[in-house]
């Protein structure tokens, strides 16, 4: 892997009948796989993303029957995907990001039943989300910039996620409760779907691993969930362009491993909580485009980390900015032009 090799597989390689490991990743070799491969039914690790590869995935893959690991990410792999790779029952991973497939996804992954990584980003696959309920082993599971369809509650039995991306897709309905029972997610990222309705609270008192939280051009609605206050391990949360109602939740004081906090118009009313200064790892705040009001809390002070601040777009905010928050080491301070920042940039017009 990674030796900035060039060219094409050689037909000769089908002679090594026992071959157990390949990894081709992250080079410059393209062209069409040999059909000598065929033969290489030992194989267990094949990994070739990140090239120049071309054509349909190989039918001839279904050959190889002990093979747990498949990487043909970043590639240009295009056509159906052959119902020939789900008789490989022994699967563990299957990457097929960054291609250029297209077609219906094999109702046959439901007999992969050991998988436990499928990542198929960036491609023109579609299907019902219902495909892939039965596949509770499932730890990772990115359909990012597809056309899968259906709701989330096909796959609510999925409890050993740790990642799940949705974006992109079309995905209907709402958040169910039951995905409170993944409690060891790590990764949920929502955007330009149709999701409705509200955030469970149960969704955030489960999954308390959270790392990484964004909900955005969706139209949920509704408050943020105090349980928010639980999840002590996230380091980003996004909410932006969502129709939520209600006020900053003082639980998020509580998010003292949060470095990103971004919500930008979701149509949060109400004060800037003071317990914004309790988040001590806060690098970037953005509020913008909102229907908050009041003062800038001085408590944003106590905040070192702070490198951006962005909470124009707010109009009912009043007063003056506490003078330590100019003094801190942000490249970017931008604050609604009714409250006196002597030190912002980029200063909204007040008309």
């Amino acid at each position: 892997s990674d030796m900035n090799v060039i060219g094409t597989v050689p037909s000769e390689i089908g002679a090594l009948n026992n071959l157990r490991n390949l990894s081709m990743s992250t080079n410059r070799m393209g062209g069409i796989l040999p059909e000598s491969m065929s033969g290489l039914s030992n194989m267990e690790y094949f990994d070739i993303g990140v090239n120049r590869f071309i054509s349909n995935v190989p039918e001839w893959f279904g050959n190889w029957t002990n093979l747990s690991w498949l990487s043909l990410n970043h590639n240009d792999f295009s056509g159906e995907l052959p119902t020939s790779l789900f008789g490989l029952t022994g699967l563990r991973n299957m990457n097929l990001e960054y291609n250029e497939l297209s077609g219906s996804f094999p109702v046959e992954i439901s007999s992969l039943t050991n998988l436990e990584y499928l990542m198929v980003e960036q491609n023109g696959l579609e299907g019902p989300l219902s495909l892939f309920g039965e596949l509770t082993s499932l730890r990772v599971l990115n359909l990012f910039s597809n056309d899968f369809e259906g709701n989330l509650s096909g796959i609510v039995d999925l409890v050993n996620l740790e990642s799940f991306k949705v974006s992109g897709n079309g995905v209907t309905g709402s958040i169910p409760s039951e995905f409170g029972r993944m409690t060891n997610m790590m990764f949920f990222v929502a955007a330009d779907t149709s999701f409705e309705g509200s955030i469970p609270p149960a969704l955030f008192d489960g999954m308390r691993k959270l790392i990484e939280f964004e909900l955005y051009s969706t139209e949920i609605s509704g408050e943020i969930p105090t349980e928010i206050g639980y999840l002590e391990s996230l380091v980003g949360c996004i909410f932006v362009n969502i129709n939520l109602s209600g006020t900053i939740p003082t639980e998020v004081g509580l998010l003292t491993s949060l470095v990103a906090l971004e919500m930008q118009n979701t149509g949060c009313t109400g004060t800037l909580p003071t317990e914004l200064g309790r988040m001590v790892s806060l690098a970037w705040l953005t509020l913008s485009n909102n229907d908050l009001q009041g003062t800038i809390p001085i408590e944003l002070e106590q905040l070192n980390n702070l490198e951006k601040v962005i909470i124009k777009g707010n109009p009912k905010l009043t007063g003056t900015t506490a003078p330590d928050l100019c003094n801190l080491q942000t490249y970017e301070l931008e604050i609604s032009s009714f409250v006196d920042c002597p030190c912002c940039t980029n200063r909204e017009n007040q008309n």
